[in-house]
């Protein structure tokens, strides 16, 4: 009997101890489920908190904002991105890109339209500067590209911005090789297009061609729509085969498309403009 009660005893211990452990591990559970949903409402004000500093940067609300060159801020938002926890807070970075991509395709036309309307002063620090900037932040936003292919983080006006100044570069060389005037504009050639600016292609004799990048779904949506108004000289849009459009068919009154992509197609942009540059 005596050892009867024994075991009896030693069982309900056992239990009362397995009881007590079940208890604690829940506790313990509970505890380190709080803990890590504390952790990551820190983790999230802590990201938000970054993200409105960067945004205040970027667009500033308050007079007197420190700024930031957009090649340092394409480091943070880098930062940003690659700790975003979901889609939603990717695609805010990606929309905040699309404001730095603005902020250095402004910069960027400006410094176009000097360097081809006036030649560069030898020894100009500020000129070698503001160029290093421009170049830093261009190769900021290639890389922004780079990363973020087919991605919720990919900016669309980033890659605008790259391939219009690629195309640049690559129309101005060309042009050049062939003695033909440049002329260069920043400001919408066809605010219906939403092109930020324009070249033109200035021959001997004949009339000058303007060439304006435009983005292949704003230049697709203003041929569906007939938003394209007419040229007062003949106009090529420059866009990409991600359009679907044709090249060198016309896209309104004096005005044809050009599709480019990458410096092997300028040949057939400067074939395309010779052909516009009618006799006066």
């Amino acid at each position: 009997m005596q050892n009867g009660a024994g075991i009896a005893a030693g069982l309900g211990a056992i239990l009362a101890a397995l009881i007590a452990f079940h208890g604690i591990s829940r506790q313990i559970g509970q505890a380190n489920q709080s803990l890590a949903q504390a952790r990551e409402a820190n983790d999230q004000a802590s990201w938000w908190r970054t993200f409105e500093w960067a945004a205040e940067r970027v667009a500033p609300s308050k007079p007197g904002t420190p700024s930031l060159s957009p090649h340092l801020l394409m480091g943070t938002l880098s930062v940003l991105r690659d700790s975003a926890p979901d889609e939603a807070q990717q695609r805010a970075c990606s929309s905040l890109v699309d404001h730095v991509a603005l902020v250095v395709e402004t910069n960027q036309a400006a410094e176009n339209t000097q360097n081809v309307a006036s030649k560069p002063q030898p020894n100009s620090g500020k000129q070698k500067t503001e160029s290093s900037e421009s170049a830093n932040a261009m190769d900021a936003l290639m890389q922004w590209i780079h990363e973020t292919s087919g991605k919720p983080s990919a900016s669309p006006k980033a890659i605008e911005v790259v391939s219009r100044q690629k195309f640049t570069n690559s129309l101005v060389g060309a042009a050049s090789r062939e003695k033909l005037g440049i002329a260069q504009a920043h400001g919408p050639s066809l605010r219906s297009v939403g092109s930020s600016g324009y070249i033109e292609l200035i021959p001997k004799e004949g009339s000058q061609v303007r060439l304006s990048y435009v983005s292949p779904q704003k230049l697709r949506l203003a041929i569906d729509e007939n938003f394209i108004e007419e040229s007062e000289v003949p106009e090529i849009l420059v866009t990409s085969s991600a359009s679907g459009l044709i090249h060198g068919m016309k896209a309104g009154n004096n005005s044809y498309v050009g599709v480019w992509n990458d410096p092997l197609d300028t040949p057939k942009i400067m074939n395309l403009a010779r052909t516009l540059m009618r006799p006066l």
